[in-house]
């Protein structure tokens, strides 16, 4: 999709253009200095990560709790800090507990064997199958800039190849499958949970693509990174839009091998070329109602640059990415800027803030979320406005500026990780445990230990509650 087709000039070459009601420099001229200062944090490269092991679940229906034992090591012998985060549906999500836990949890735990935990469950009540994940965190830094250089533009490349060729519903539906294989096989090589979001078009049933790296700590609170995977009929869509899946895949392969406190999604977008179809239903049936979606960066060709003069007729730069935000995310907009000039200096950003009811500004995905309040990112290349190749059969890979498209990509990684909160960390499951099996008269009876358990303090409440223990054999 044309992202600026109401800057053109050259209406010779371009078309026409729709009227809208902000010319194009006061806006651009309101966001180019937006900058915001980041502070960068390392970590040695020999630190391991905590390990848990042996994770283990008592339930106590009388008392009301849950006991859980664990093991935490920590190769540099780090007191470490510990969380428990408790899922109802096998494991796909760990929404809770926040709070109502007590014993070996928080900072600092001493690596060891047979830890506790006490989950206090009685607010729920909880019913069904359950499973405790421990999580444990030596504190240690982690080095951003190491991250983005992990960005590989080979591997870029690669999906490019991969992707090229028209992807279209009705012109190629063969080559559309294989281009929805093609993503879902790289993100569950990267162990992502992997769902596929039907809905229908006519006759036509569509699917967008969903890779979710979940938060350890904030599962509900989600960032997305999403690319539009479709062309036209005309096009083997190089720049338009294999540019962005190519980014979506990239970005995906290097933040997944990094525990975050938020989850990330990567989304490939059915349908966009036909009306924005696939954001719209995902906005309407796909987001799920417990998730808080905290940004989105919308690629929408990202890969394509011009040195001629006039040849970006927006602003003349043919060599910059835009980040356009509506005015509820200019924060984000702020933190992709800021964190391209940190990380990737050789990318030169153009930030601007525009009215999100303008037609100009509607013509990708990133508006989808705009109109529910969710604040994303137009992240774009000017589309038709600089490159000659939009919507014809020479938009082809050779057009492309690969290390363009690449600090891109180095810049998206970046403002994810940054707000997505990474964690020096490991983490262990149990199996399930199942409240709707146990009953007070199956606990087992035989000699047991009193166990005097740290106390539980709420800052919302007065008191402070001492918590014990009955229910361990000796």
């Amino acid at each position: 999709m044309n992202p600026f087709s109401v800057f053109s000039s050259d209406r010779s070459r371009r078309g026409p253009s729709p009227s809208f009601g902000m010319p194009w420099m006061p806006w651009l001229r309101l966001g180019l200095m937006v900058g915001l200062g980041v502070s960068v944090s390392t970590v040695h490269a020999q630190n391991q990560a905590p390990v848990v092991s042996n994770v283990t679940t008592t339930l106590d229906p009388g008392a009301g709790w849950v006991e859980i034992r664990y093991d935490v090591a920590d190769a540099e012998g780090d007191s470490v800090e510990i969380w428990l985060r408790i899922s109802p549906d096998g494991g796909t999500t760990f929404q809770y507990p926040r709070d109502s836990v007590t014993g070996d949890v928080g900072f600092p735990i001493a690596p060891g064997t047979q830890k506790l935990l006490v989950w206090d469950y009685a607010a729920l009540p909880p019913s069904g199958s359950y499973v405790a994940m421990v999580i444990a965190s030596d504190r240690a830094a982690i080095d951003i800039q190491t991250i983005v250089d992990q960005v590989d533009s080979s591997r870029i490349v690669a999906d490019l190849t991969a992707l090229e060729g028209v992807r279209h519903y009705d012109a190629a539906p063969l080559h559309m499958a294989a281009t929805k294989d093609y993503i879902e096989g790289e993100f569950l090589a990267k162990g992502l949970q992997v769902t596929r979001h039907p809905f229908t078009f006519g006759a036509w049933n569509a699917e967008n693509v969903i890779g979710r790296h979940p938060g350890l700590l904030r599962d509900d609170q989600t960032y997305i990174v999403d690319g539009h995977f479709d062309t036209v009929t005309t096009t083997p869509g190089a720049d338009d839009n294999g540019s962005a899946v190519a980014g979506v895949l990239e970005a995906m392969r290097v933040l997944s091998q990094y525990a975050m406190r938020r989850s990330v999604s990567f989304i490939g977008f059915d349908l966009e070329e036909v009306g924005i179809i696939g954001s719209r239903e995902y906005v309407l049936t796909g987001l799920p109602s417990w998730q808080v979606t905290r940004g989105v960066i919308n690629f929408e060709m990202i890969g394509y640059t011009c040195t001629t003069p006039g040849c970006d007729v927006i602003t003349g730069n043919g060599t910059a990415i835009y980040n356009v935000a509506d005015p509820n995310s200019t924060m984000f907009r702020n933190d992709f800027t800021s964190a391209a000039s940190q990380y990737v200096p050789g990318l030169t950003v153009l930030p601007a803030t525009v009215d999100p009811n303008d037609p100009a500004f509607r013509r990708s995905d990133h508006f989808r979320f705009w109109d529910v309040g969710i604040p994303a990112l137009f992240i774009n290349d000017g589309g038709n406005n600089r490159n000659p190749n939009y919507h014809q059969s020479t938009d082809l890979i050779g057009t492309l500026d690969i290390p363009f498209l690449t600090n891109v990509v180095k810049a998206a990684v970046a403002t994810i990780a940054e707000n997505g909160l990474l964690l020096h960390a490991g983490k262990a499951v149990s199996a399930p445990f199942d409240f709707d099996a146990v009953s007070v008269g199956s606990l087992a009876t035989g000699p047991r230990i009193l166990e005097l358990l740290p106390n539980h303090p709420n800052p919302f409440r007065p008191a402070t509650t001492i918590r014990y223990a009955l229910g361990r054999e000796v």
